[in-house]
């Protein structure tokens, strides 16, 4: 009994069955689409939080969100970078800048950095 093999064929098609297996790994997991919507919503309201927030003098409005979840540590946190709106309307001012922290992954601890 004599078989014959290609060796070329079945070098592709070893080579296609290792990218297929491959690819969905290499793939970019898409965070839920209400991750960023929660992480606006709890800057904002650390930012509006007593005792430093005086709501008749200063506006805050949180417009961006870029997050990275970093789970190295034994509680995972967001580190954020935010782009937010402050507005005094009673001295005219009106400004955007970026604010970092981290927040964790329940939405209950809000550190600050810059």
């Amino acid at each position: 009994m004599i078989v014959s093999f290609n060796i070329a064929a079945m070098r592709n098609a070893i080579a296609i069955g290792c990218i297929c297996l491959l690819t969905p790994s290499c793939l970019r997991k898409a965070p839920p689409a209400d991750v960023p919507t929660k992480l606006k919503t709890t800057w904002l309201s650390f930012l509006e939080k007593p005792p430093k927030f005086d709501s008749s003098h200063v506006r805050f409005d949180v417009k961006d969100v870029v997050f990275f979840r970093d789970s190295t540590v034994d509680t995972a946190y967001y580190l954020c970078e935010f782009k937010v709106r402050m507005r005094i309307p009673d001295k005219g001012i009106d400004t955007t800048g970026t604010m970092n922290g981290t927040i964790s992954k329940d939405f209950t601890i809000v550190h600050r950095k810059y």
